[in-house]
């Protein structure tokens, strides 16, 4: 239990697994943005892309003019994505291309909460065309190219018909600012010996989903080899 030390809740085991739980739900939440569900509705970001704004490399090295092709197939907000998402190796081979050809890494300001300080604070992070990239390394690793996948997108939606409808993160009504549900129990009984468990059970959940508000605000580059590859091992 060493980890409490981060959190605000040193001595209170239940205020402390009601936050680890939120912490893994959200992590459950940036996994599933990534995943194929079949639902076009309620899936992930795969569910929800237009089959004409997907670029599919087909096993090529990833390269500038795939990168730019995917980032124009974005045509919401005037045609200008507002974020990049992939995991961290994606990025490396991004970063790897462009130091390659001789190219400088773009960066551009951001600003992100940091657990550790329990604060907001601002930094640089990579970017492409103007366009922030981020990481979400709770998208599939992609070990195979067909399973590697760069998300160029519009965030957030005014409700309008304007060009600014893209993706946003839905909830139920009243739960904007809080959205996990946290259920308790004071012992579970087992029917079978008759007894009863007297630890405290804990179960957090957020009912969330994804709602493209556009399909020109969302577009996809994927199936791409690496640029780069690192010459020593490799950690899984």
């Amino acid at each position: 239990m060493a980890s409490q030390d981060i959190f605000r809740h040193r001595n209170d085991l239940v205020d402390f697994s009601v936050t680890l739980g939120e912490i893994q739900t959200w992590y459950g939440y940036y996994g599933r943005m990534d995943v194929l569900t079949g639902n076009p509705v309620f899936g992930g970001l795969p569910d929800l892309v237009a089959p004409a704004r997907t670029i599919n490399m087909g096993g090529a090295p990833l390269s500038f003019p795939c990168l730019s092709k995917a980032w124009h197939l974005v045509k919401a907000n005037n045609g200008k994505p507002t974020v990049i998402m992939s995991n961290a190796r994606s990025l490396e081979s991004y970063e790897n291309l462009c130091r390659l050809s001789g190219q400088n890494v773009e960066y551009m300001p951001w600003r992100w909460y940091c657990p550790a300080k329990r604060h907001w604070v601002d930094g640089k992070v990579p970017s492409f065309n103007g366009t922030p990239w981020v990481i979400n390394d709770e998208m599939n690793p992609g070990v195979l190219p067909a399973n590697r996948r760069i998300w160029f997108m519009v965030l957030g939606d005014d409700g309008g018909k304007g060009p600014t409808r893209g993706l946003s993160r839905i909830v139920p009504a009243g739960m904007e600012r809080r959205p996990f549900v946290v259920r308790m129990t004071n012992g579970v009984p087992d029917f079978v010996n008759q007894t009863v468990n007297m630890t405290k059970d804990i179960w957090v959940s957020m009912p969330a989903g994804l709602a493209l508000g556009s399909q020109a605000a969302l577009s996809l580059l994927t199936n791409f080899e690496h640029v780069g590859e690192c010459a020593g091992p490799v950690p899984a």
